[in-house]
């Protein structure tokens, strides 16, 4: 499961950075005074002032898509690193259950099991502002089909401008994320595992599961 990089937050603190102070400098300028009260009083510094007046308003629009972007990479950083948590913890489960245990024991891992590929739907299908962060254009990243979590959204980029010439991309897609795209996602791997671990099938566990887990 990969993980945003922090890289990404820096540049776009930064970039935030630089418009606010743009938009600062412009509304200085514009609040410095009146120099024209109608435009047949000077034309060339009407057009100019209609100018900045545009380009204050563009500055103010940049300013919040940067805002907007910082915390939609927020939201998907903050699912993921709570994915990654539970994966762990799916880890020590699968360990435990690859050494000789009980009928009850088995059973009772192989519950927290399902109940954990429960909890990752939820963090698949995180949203932000209404939106599944991990959907692409959809209105859900998964969805259960048939006892099966397949990947419901699309590999849509959803982009928002940050300046006159930056536009960047602010969605991770869902389907390479949570292993779609390779074939063997997440929630197949919870399924096998704890279908594995009810059976007491510890070779299985042992070697198949845990890595399959160790590449989630």
């Amino acid at each position: 499961m990969r993980v945003t990089e922090y890289s990404r937050y820096d540049l776009l603190r930064s970039q935030l950075g630089r418009t606010n102070f743009d938009v600062a400098e412009v509304r200085g300028r514009l609040a410095s005074g009146k120099a024209i009260d109608r435009w047949s009083d000077d034309p060339e510094l009407a057009v100019q002032a209609d100018r900045l007046l545009a380009e204050d308003r563009a500055l103010e629009a940049y300013a919040d898509a940067a805002v907007t972007a910082t915390a939609w990479l927020s939201t998907q950083d903050g699912a993921l690193q709570t994915a990654v948590s539970i994966l762990h913890r799916v880890r020590e489960l699968a360990i435990a259950a690859g050494t000789s245990l009980g009928d009850d024991a088995r059973a009772g891992i192989a519950v927290e099991l399902e109940g954990i590929r429960d909890e990752l739907v939820g963090i698949a299908n995180t949203k932000f502002n209404g939106r599944a962060v991990f959907g692409g254009f959809g209105d859900e990243a998964v969805a259960d089909s048939g006892g099966t979590i397949v990947f419901a959204g699309d590999t849509g980029v959803v982009q928002r401008r940050i300046d006159h010439d930056r536009t960047i991309d602010v969605n991770i897609n869902g389907e390479e994320a949570f292993g779609f795209a390779a074939g063997d996602d997440v929630f197949a791997i919870l399924d096998d595992l704890a279908a594995n671990v009810r059976a007491g099938n510890t070779t299985a566990v042992s070697n198949t599961d845990l890595a399959r887990v160790g590449t989630a």
